[in-house]
């Protein structure tokens, strides 16, 4: 996910004449090494993100499918859109999976993958994830992660996915099922605005300018989104409907970010992890969230799957 508020310098990067699938690519190559921090990097936030989803603020996500879901280890897994391959090296560590392959558009980050996946039996290809032709009743278990709002030809990969997992096997969906290219409602907007005036002045430093402070949330100009990556959320709306159309559900639990996802872009960086005022400061901001999100006063925007393919 790109936020582009001023973190990315679009005068140097408009890629003109670039495909746009190239485009993607090195916007997540280049990525790698300008990363700034996000909501879901501060400590407070992933121990409530945990909770949600496990109800132990210690238990990560994996963790918590691997002690629910695994009578023995998966004999051998896809992972789709795996960046520099932090997931398949957890799930090899785990023993969740015997092995692993890792899909990518960017070269880059496939090379960063494989280096630090020495010696582990895990296999990485480049391949677009919107063309992509997989090999039949293959594999056994499936992560996707963060991936499948950057697709635009859904159907053809979910397609592609359900012909090369076996029949029974499960898969793993971590992922942004909120507006289309961030277009969020008035009612978001509008919620986050009123809170954000609650955080201090320092907390709200803006990171690509220090001297400047974050004073309302802006929707996100979609002409901004495709300048760094046209792929970004660009059919995230329509995620949730065409999974369970291709697969059968076993379970999903929100995981908080519908407030804290805009309302921190640009200043979670501020928020020190042992500053106890930053945490506590934190921890009623993700009380505020979920009250809304159980409430329904607020929608659900990321969310963790587990399905199972029944063919």
């Amino acid at each position: 996910m790109p936020f582009p508020d001023g973190r990315f310098d679009l005068k140097k990067n408009r890629y003109e004449n670039m495909e746009n699938i190239k485009q993607t690519a090195y916007f997540w190559d280049q990525r790698e090494s300008y990363r700034p921090r996000q909501f879901w990097d501060l400590p407070v936030i992933g121990k409530y993100r945990n909770r949600l989803i496990s109800g132990d603020e210690n238990l990560g996500y994996l963790q918590w499918f691997s002690q629910k879901y695994l009578q023995t280890a998966f004999k051998s897994g896809i992972s789709l859109g795996c960046g520099s391959g932090s997931l398949e090296r957890t799930a090899i560590s785990l023993g969740i999976a015997e092995k692993m392959t890792g899909i990518d558009v960017a070269p880059g980050r496939l090379k960063k993958a494989a280096e630090l996946s020495t010696l582990m039996p895990i296999e990485y290809r480049l391949q677009n994830l919107n063309s992509i032709t997989l090999p039949e009743n293959t594999y056994d278990f499936s992560i996707c992660k963060m991936i499948l709002h950057h697709v635009k030809n859904l159907e053809l990969l979910l397609c592609e996915l359900k012909k090369s997992l076996i029949p029974g096997a499960l898969i793993y969906v971590d992922e942004y099922v909120g507006p289309r290219q961030f277009q969020f409602s008035e009612k978001i907007l509008q919620t986050g605005d009123k809170v954000l005036q609650e955080i201090p002045f320092e907390l709200r430093r803006l990171h690509f300018d220090p001297t400047k402070i974050k004073t309302r949330i802006n929707r996100i100009d979609p002409e901004l989104i495709n300048l760094s990556d046209p792929s970004e959320a660009i059919r995230s709306d329509e995620i949730d409907s065409l999974l369970k159309k291709h697969f059968t559900l076993l379970e999903e639990h929100g995981t908080g970010g519908t407030l804290l996802f805009r309302l921190l872009d640009g200043i979670a960086h501020n928020f020190e992890a042992d500053n106890n005022q930053h945490n506590e400061i934190l921890q009623v901001l993700c009380r505020f969230e979920k009250n809304l999100t159980d409430s329904k006063l607020l929608p659900e925007i990321f969310k963790i799957y587990v399905f199972r393919n029944d063919k």
